[in-house]
């Protein structure tokens, strides 16, 4: 599995409360996650388990928020409220209409 990301998204760091944000955005549990990002269930279930920035190697982190993007999340630099996400407009619709 190839995976790409945003190079304005690596300067904002991955915590487990942006994962589980975003898994929220997309309706995604953590299985989906998972199998979307090519790592293990237990890995995302670990990961979340610890508040603040991701305790992984740069691999999975590099996989998570690709997987993530790859679906419609945007990650968002700090405006002065601090770092966040929100979903491409494409995808918002698409989720609004039940697709």
């Amino acid at each position: 599995m190839i995976h790409h990301v945003s190079p304005q998204s690596l300067s904002i760091p991955l915590t487990s409360e942006i994962i589980r944000a975003g898994r929220m955005l997309l309706r995604w549990d953590q299985k989906t996650l998972a199998e979307a990002a090519g790592v293990s269930h237990v890995t995302v279930r670990r990961l979340e388990a610890k508040p603040g920035p991701l305790a992984a190697g740069p691999s999975t982190i590099i996989k998570l928020r690709s997987a993530l993007e790859s679906a419609g999340i945007v990650f968002v630099e700090d405006d002065g409220e601090g770092h966040g996400l929100r979903l491409r407009k494409a995808q918002w619709r698409r989720i609004l209409e039940g697709n």
